[in-house]
């Protein structure tokens, strides 16, 4: 079994929350204090008053350090008494927390009472059930213990709520409404201060041979209620609960402790401040394009004033520390949407911009590596701070499971959400690491591990990848295919993509040398979604022909909406959108359709089984040429429907046309504007080639990993630039 392993570097505000026995020394951590503390206790006697006793000393230190934080300017956050749009998710609550809250519950709470959580609780699993197979970030289901807008177990609550906080209670409402939108703005201090002091409790446990578990609260308390003889279980050293548990630690094959500490001049990675003018991070973040275009014009405009704050930022006088902490909330991800060739403009960012920066911070970790030569399996690893249910990193399980045995894997989560994905990461590779802290220390780790490669896999879209990625971590360094542009990184030496995909001068699209791996490149996993039962007026659509547009607004190119305008001009069918909210800029997107004439059916974001049911239910989906679907191409053809697309001249524009081409069915590739359309409004000739798919062909490709493996042999031993 593999761990979760989490790395608390020094708190440097430790020392500020005061002195003596039961508080943290000066220049102490809160980690290092609630380890002393909690293991002193345990092991002098395991009763439930030591462990609630622990718990609370957990929460009390935390609950201090939030507060000492919230009096500041930068910890002035808009969360209040009664706002409790993030009391509806998954919350992940400890085991120890889980005993402490039900402990309270059977001391505190008479039958009638219990009897009422219990039918909440019924409710919850009624509600998140659709969300359990890996989609638990995107669950919207009300806590149990939330009554009348505040929660009832306010002084126990689990410790992962007492570090959440926001700026804006707008975009938490947003989040709520729609799960896919982009996480609220927060102060990290906060959050960190709850991580680390959550992180000394876990290492006390596994001090004592106390298991570290962590569950769905909703799901995991019915049953501690209904057997409370579970806790003298736990307390025994026997795990309880398992059916229930979402991140299991402590079960790693490597066993070395990591105790890795920041010295004060470093940076953190992080950025604690509200962007204002003249700080680093407001100067990355104006280096930026809108989430929708109106127009081509405004397309090339934005290229344009993106290049010239580009150029400015390279020339600005910045703090290194402050400006490696800025590059957290640096993407470049909205470049790929424009639909435009910007490989000299991530050339630039990566070379003149990112790459010095990291230098001048920690040049430590900026320095050429050479490759191990090794006598042994070769070392890989993948970075990135989404292994959990997202399109951009799931891909990767198809190579962890089918690496050969001279191949050695780990795997590096850098972000903050786990779920049932997260399981089968750290299970499919050979050792995990949940990373999700100071960014200096985890790289000195990674880069301690001696791996002859390291797999950035969707650099672009999270600025924390941006700063693993522009350090030399491993001799050997590549972009995978969550990044849909070149890193523009001179640390990133390969692109890894697909043979059927690439267009015949891909290499020019790229910084990196770009790899061709047979198929799609990715080794796609059979077990695929299922559909709801839902019918097309639960779904909210008209009986009859109707057209389906199922990717983001964003991928939406200005110059391609002639063609949903000609489709629905010669069929009168209607075609169906998904609106994703504003920060996908879909108002504008809106605006577009309506005055090319388009007749829209709008549709707010569903849960999965939802949405394969509605591309089950349209008639034709129609891909969008700047951006093609994979995830949805793969789900929409497995569910019998076909898919018409018009490749383009990118690798973000030429996925369907592999997919499609391995399932057999190249009839629905179009190849000009005026065969798109004249397809899509074919629908005996669609019949036909649907007749000819072979699902199975774009799944669990076995020649993809055989040479990505010798790839991986290939350059362990040699060269980069060979």
């Amino acid at each position: 079994m593999r761990s979760v392993r989490i790395i608390d570097p020094m708190s440097k505000d430790s020392g500020a929350m005061g002195s003596g026995a039961a508080l943290p020394k000066p220049g102490q951590s809160t980690t290092d204090f609630l380890r002393e503390h909690s293991r002193s206790l345990l092991q002098s006697q395991k009763t439930v008053g030591n462990l609630i006793r622990a718990v609370g000393k957990m929460d009390a230190i935390a609950e201090m350090e939030v507060a000492r934080l919230r009096k500041d300017p930068e910890g002035r956050v808009a969360c209040k008494a009664g706002c409790d749009h993030c009391c509806h998710r998954v919350v992940v609550v400890g085991v120890t927390e889980l005993i402490q809250i039900a402990q309270r519950l059977i001391e505190k709470s008479n039958p009638a009472q219990r009897h009422a959580l219990q039918e909440r609780c019924r409710q919850y699993a009624v509600a998140s059930e659709p969300f359990r197979a890996g989609q638990q970030a995107f669950a919207r289901a009300a806590c149990p213990f939330l009554l009348g807008h505040m929660c009832s177990i306010y002084d126990v609550r689990p410790i992962g709520c007492r570090g959440w906080n926001s700026y804006s209670v707008q975009a938490c409402e947003l989040r709520r409404r729609y799960p896919e939108a982009p996480p609220a703005p927060l102060d990290a201090r906060q959050n960190n201060a709850a991580h680390f002091a959550l992180t000394g409790h876990i290492k006390a446990l596994h001090d004592v041979d106390l298991d570290s578990h962590f569950y769905d609260l909703g799901l995991a308390l019915p049953e501690i209620l209904n057997k409370p003889e579970l806790i003298d279980e736990y307390l025994a050293g026997r795990p309880i609960l398992l059916e229930h548990a979402i991140i299991q630690p402590g079960r790693d094959t490597i066993r070395e402790e990591l105790k890795l500490e920041t010295q004060n001049s470093e940076p953190s990675g992080f950025v604690p401040v509200s962007p204002i003018p003249g700080h680093p991070i407001y100067e990355f973040m104006r280096v930026s394009v809108p989430p929708a275009f109106s127009s081509q014009d405004e397309i090339d405009r934005s290229l344009e004033r993106f290049r010239r704050r580009a150029e400015d930022l390279a020339e600005a006088p910045m703090e290194p520390g402050r400006a490696f902490d800025a590059l957290s909330q640096f993407q470049t991800s909205g470049l790929a949407y424009t639909g435009e060739d910007v490989t000299e403009l991530m050339r630039f960012l990566g070379r003149d911009v990112v790459a010095p920066v990291v230098a001048r911070a920690l040049p430590d970790l900026a320095e050429p590596l050479d490759p191990r030569r090794p006598n042994g399996r070769v070392r890989v690893g993948y970075l990135s701070t989404h292994m959990f249910a997202h399109n951009d990193t799931k891909y990767v399980l198809g190579w962890l499971a089918n690496h050969g045995e001279d191949i050695e894997s780990f795997v590096f989560h850098t972000g903050p959400i786990q779920d049932n994905m997260t399981l089968l990461f750290r299970s499919e590779s050979n050792h995990f690491y949940h990373l999700p802290g100071d960014v200096p220390s985890t790289a000195r780790f990674i880069k301690s591990l001696e791996l002859d490669v390291l797999v950035f896999t969707d650099i672009s879209n999270q600025g924390g990848s941006y700063q693993y990625a522009a350090m030399r971590l491993a001799p050997v360094q590549c972009a995978a295919a969550g990044q849909l542009l070149t890193s523009g990184l001179p640390t990133i030496d390969y692109f890894l993509s697909s043979e059927l995909m690439e267009p015949a001068n891909g290499d020019s699209h790229y910084t990196e040398k770009l790899v061709r791996l047979p198929g799609s490149g990715l080794c796609w996993s059979s077990v695929l979604p299922k559909p709801s039962a839902k019918s097309r007026a639960e779904m909210g659509i008209p009986e009859g022909l109707v057209y389906l547009v199922a990717q983001n607004t964003r991928k939406m190119s200005p110059k391609w909406d002639f063609l949903f305008a000609e489709i629905q001009a010669k069929t009168q069918a209607p075609i169906v959108f998904i609106d994703f909210g504003p920060e996908t800029g879909s108002e504008v997107t809106k605006k577009r359709i309506e005055a090319a004439g388009i007749n829209g059916i709008w549709l707010s974001p569903m849960s999965q089984p939802d949405f394969v049911r509605l591309q089950q239910l349209c008639d034709v989906s129609l891909d969008t040429p700047a951006w093609n679907g994979a995830n949805t191409t793969v789900n929409g053809l497995a569910m019998g429907r076909p898919i018409v697309t018009l490749p383009g001249p990118f690798l973000r524009s030429r996925h369907s046309l592999g997919f499609m081409t391995q399932a057999n069915v190249e009839g629905l590739i179009a190849h000009s504007p005026e065969e798109y359309i004249a397809l899509a409004t074919d629908l005996d000739r669609l019949e036909h080639v649907m007749k000819g798919i072979h699902v199975n062909g774009m799944l669990e490709d076995p020649k993809v990993t055989p040479a990505f493996d010798e790839f991986l042999r290939r350059v362990s031993t040699a060269s980069p630039v060979e």
